[in-house]
Order: structure tokens, then C-alpha cells, then sequence
């Protein structure tokens, strides 16, 4: 008896891993490099602007600005902002993603977003491409939440 708990208790505890690495991935990375701590965030929200749903919108709207979905490939592949570019952070962090070719003007205006509030990932990539020499970076807080929520224009297969 004591047995089948201990079985079932293991596997609940497998389970939960499991979904919580399919949902966050980032996560493990992050918490094996430091990127989790609390100063690294408020270094990144102190040098790269935040903006709001407003402000995303109007860049949007201008043309001149490329989005940037710092959220895994298939969360990007189910829905995304419209003509954004998938660059997982994950991705990012394990070189699997060559900068200098997908954006190779440093001087681009670039919006980076993920899962909105409570989602860091989007200000690190930021710092990230700011550490790599990209000089006009925004935040785009709300991410693609407050964007759909406001109906704005998205792609994929949600």
C-alpha cells in the first residue's frame, strides 16, 4: 500500500516537471545561469524602455519597427504578432539562433514581446541584443495578451 503511494507520488511529482518544462523551458536555463535573480531584471527594465499596447501599436502602425517574440517556436507558431520573428530566448542562449543574419542592422527599431505581465523573457532578449551592439530596443510589456485582447493583427494557427 505504502508502495503504491510512494509510485503515485513520484508520478504526480514526474508529471508536474514535465508540464512545467513544456510550458517555461527557459526556465531550467535561467535558473542554472543566475537569470533569475532579481537584480538582472531591474538592470534590464533600467536600460531598455518599456512600452505600453499604445505605443506598440503606433510603432506597429509606422512600418519601421520589427517585433520580436522572445516566446518558444511553437507558442510563436500558434499565434504571434503579425510579421514578428520567432527569437526563442532559449534558442538565443544556446547559439542556435545567428543574430547577424536575421537582423543584421544594428540600428533597427526592434519590439521585443513574449506572454505579457509576469514574463521576463522579453526584456532579457532585449538586454541581450543590446549586450550584441542593437541600439533602438523597446519592451513591449502587455505582450501578445493585451495585443490580441485589443484585436490587433496576429498570424497563426490560433
Amino acid at each position: 500500500m505504502q508502495r503504491e503511494v510512494l509510485i503515485q507520488s513520484l508520478l504526480i511529482i514526474l508529471a508536474a516537471c514535465l508540464i512545467g518544462v513544456a510550458t517555461r523551458p527557459d526556465f531550467i536555463v535561467d535558473s542554472l545561469t543566475g537569470r533569475l535573480e532579481t537584480e538582472h531584471a531591474v538592470a534590464a527594465a533600467a536600460t531598455i524602455p518599456v512600452i505600453n499596447l499604445a505605443q506598440a501599436k503606433e510603432l506597429f502602425d509606422e512600418g519601421e519597427a520589427i517585433f520580436l517574440d522572445a516566446r518558444s517556436r511553437s507558442a510563436y507558431e500558434q499565434s504571434h504578432i503579425l510579421g514578428a520573428l520567432s527569437i526563442p530566448l532559449l534558442d538565443l542562449a544556446r547559439d542556435r539562433i545567428d543574430l547577424e543574419e536575421i537582423l543584421p542592422d544594428k540600428n533597427a527599431v526592434l519590439v521585443a514581446y513574449c506572454s505579457g505581465e509576469g514574463c521576463d523573457m522579453a526584456g532579457e532578449l532585449a538586454e541581450e541584443l543590446a549586450k550584441q551592439g542593437y541600439r533602438h530596443l523597446f519592451v513591449f510589456q502587455g505582450g501578445l495578451p493585451a495585443w490580441e485582447a485589443a484585436d490587433y493583427p496576429t498570424a497563426g494557427m490560433k
